[in-house]
Order: structure tokens, then C-alpha cells, then sequence
């Protein structure tokens, strides 16, 4: 990874002149970590406050997830229940032919 920034290159002669001078490279990294701090390195190290920034993604989108899940699932049960509640009424119109019917029956048992 190559970065233009001047302070950087200055980093990466370094690293030269400190592996030229026959450091290794775990010694390298312990002197820029030292001179430096954990900001030096490409990911920081997993402790301390770090393992909250490393952690509190993960724990946000399974909570994020959990929520959408649960939001779903009580839209639909009171869909359910709606649905339930609304059973359709008999009109109007079938009330008054079941009426009719049952008369008709009777005047019917009459005469036979």
C-alpha cells in the first residue's frame, strides 16, 4: 500500500534505515508502536476500548436486525387480528331471505 503523503515516506525510510541497520521486523513494529501509538497500525489491536470499536458493528446490525424482525412479526399478528375482528356480516339482504325462507317453510307445513 503505497500513500503519497509525505509522512509516509518519511515512515517508510524508516523502516529502510531500521532494517538496514538489522532490526526485525517485530522490533519495527514495537518501535513505531512505541513512538507512534496503536494509530500506526492498519487495524488496531483487539483490546481495551478497541474491542468495543471492533465489536459494536457487529452487535448494532444483529439488534437492527432483531427489531426489523419483531416489527414484522407484530404487524402481522395484528393483521391477523384485524382480520379476525372484521369477519364479514351477513347483509342486509340475507337476513331478510332467511326470514323469508323460514315463513315460507311454515306456510308450507301448513298445507301438506
Amino acid at each position: 500500500m503505497d500513500c503519497p503523503a509525505s509522512s509516509s515516506q518519511q515512515k517508510r525510510e524508516e523502516i529502510r534505515q531500521l532494517l538496514s541497520e538489522g532490526y526485525t521486523k517485530e522490533q519495527i513494529r514495537n518501535i513505531f508502536l512505541e513512538k507512534y501509538g496503536p494509530t500506526v497500525l492498519i487495524s488496531p489491536p483487539f483490546s481495551g476500548f478497541n474491542i468495543l470499536a471492533w465489536t459494536l458493528p457487529f452487535v448494532a446490525i444483529a439488534a437492527a436486525g432483531y427489531f426489523i424482525y419483531k416489527y414484522i412479526k407484530d404487524r402481522e399478528a395484528k393483521r391477523a387480528k384485524l382480520a379476525a375482528n372484521n369477519k364479514p356480516q351477513k347483509r342486509e339482504e340475507e337476513i331478510e331471505d332467511e326470514i323469508l325462507s323460514a315463513s315460507i317453510e311454515e306456510e308450507m307445513k301448513k298445507y301438506r
